[in-house]
């Protein structure tokens, strides 16, 4: 959120503080949200889960999602090959990187 608002970028976020939460918030059929950011390594649910989830529920299957994380494992990159993300981030977050892919979809 905040390297996408000091690029200037009017965007309104919500956020989750762990996969279980991001899941609840994300089944509100009322939220509509252009762009997902998700991070790997959730609490509670793993990103890879979530994912799996997002792409299998009829409102949320067409929204984009970005997934940040770190030492993607051959299993990890098996598991995400089917849930047709907009892109992976490599932490650390290169600023222009995330700002020019994230920015494609808001």
């Amino acid at each position: 959120k905040k390297m996408l608002k000091n690029a200037g970028m009017n965007v309104e976020t919500t956020e989750a503080s762990d996969g279980v939460e991001a899941n609840s918030i994300l089944s509100d059929i009322n939220e509509k949200f252009d762009l997902i950011i998700t991070a790997l390594v959730l609490n509670k649910m793993s990103g890879i889960t979530l994912l799996k989830k997002i792409r299998v529920s009829k409102h949320l299957a067409g929204i984009p999602v970005i997934v940040i994380g770190t030492n993607l494992t051959e299993l990890m990159e098996k598991q995400l090959a089917g849930c047709n993300l907009a892109g992976f981030v490599e932490k650390p977050v290169d600023h222009d990187e995330f700002v020019k892919l994230a920015g494609g979809y808001l």
